[in-house]
């Protein structure tokens, strides 16, 4: 199989992206076991807390290749066997100090770019063919909007995106994600910049998403996301 063989194979489900957020310790993942649902980065991580699992995984960060304990939990989600959507350039650049994944039947390579205008300064894009491209920065969430949209999922939730990155010192607790030791530190400079971005790149995929006929909805139970629709994750499940 190839990932052009996902194109429209989802049509007329919908599917949720699973971020790593304090709030998915709130979150009722028991009643999301029928759902399609991505899993992302260290979601492996959750499995100890619940019987729930992904039916997707997406990876496209930088961290799963440079810190081992990131690549072992984006490995346990390839040895699963669910289909992989892992960016390109995991496997075209060479260097000792990083990790690379081997080559697998449900790995599925993503050309990930960034749209950056003269200046060098990413914007905001929505490929429409994700098997040629996918436009990518700051998040996967932006990753995962396009490919999945693609695969012919619509709607498409996000849970679990709280924002509100707040800063910490190393060896302390993680207050923006719901593993404690989920990053090693962040800077108030860091947090700012990170939040400011995020708020940028959202409020651009919102604007997007209508216009190519994507219904986006944020289903996070809290958080500082207010750029999409909000929708109860409750009611959604219930429907």
């Amino acid at each position: 199989m190839k990932l052009a063989d996902f194109k429209d194979k989802y049509k007329g489900y919908r599917a949720f992206f699973i971020g790593n957020g304090p709030s998915i310790k709130e979150t009722p993942l028991h009643l999301m076991k029928d759902e399609y649902c991505f899993g992302t980065n260290r979601v492996c991580q959750l499995y100890e807390h619940t019987d729930w699992r992904p039916t997707h995984y997406i990876a496209v960060t930088g961290n799963n290749m440079r810190m081992k304990d990131w690549f072992v939990d984006m490995m346990k989600a390839v040895d699963s066997g669910i289909p992989c959507f892992l960016t390109k350039w995991y496997y075209m650049f060479h260097n000792e100090a990083l990790y690379y994944p081997p080559r697998r039947e449900n790995i599925f390579p993503i050309n990930t770019k960034k749209y950056l205008d003269k200046e060098g300064k990413a914007l905001i894009a929505w490929s429409k063919d994700a098997s040629d491209k996918v436009f990518q920065s700051r998040t996967v969430s932006m990753s995962f909007l396009q490919l999945a949209y693609w695969m012919g999922f619509n709607p498409l939730y996000l849970v679990g995106c709280d924002m509100g990155y707040k800063s910490f010192e190393k060896d302390k607790p993680d207050p923006s994600h719901w593993m404690e030791d989920y990053e090693v530190e962040r800077s108030e400079e860091d947090a700012i910049r990170e939040n400011t971005n995020m708020i940028r790149l959202h409020a651009g995929m919102a604007m997007l998403a209508p216009m190519v006929g994507a219904k986006v909805y944020n289903a996070t139970i809290g958080g500082e996301l207010e750029t999409y629709p909000r929708v109860d994750i409750y009611e959604v499940l219930n429907e």
